[in-house]
């Protein structure tokens, strides 16, 4: 896998864009901002789809925090981990 030069559009939605040498297949990494669009809860540092339902909030583990976080929040969104 190769990074591919981005366009300013694919900057704003993508951190990076990789081709496959072998047969010049594309694959992205989406931006944090990105992953909150969608059916399914996803990991906001990894991406995985891997996640489980929290019943309270963890104090051990830090939670991530920003603006649509506390949106989803104040519209009463499910909490993951």
């Amino acid at each position: 896998m190769r990074r591919v030069h981005r366009t300013l559009l694919e900057r704003l939605s993508y951190m990076a864009i990789y081709s496959c040498k072998e047969c010049h297949a594309e694959d992205n990494l989406p931006r944090a901002h990105q992953l909150h669009r969608g059916k399914a809860a996803r990991c906001p540092k990894c991406g995985t789809y891997r996640v489980t339902r929290l019943k309270a909030p963890d104090h051990i583990d830090p939670m991530c925090t920003g603006v649509l976080n506390m949106l989803e929040k104040v519209a009463g969104g499910k909490l993951y981990h």
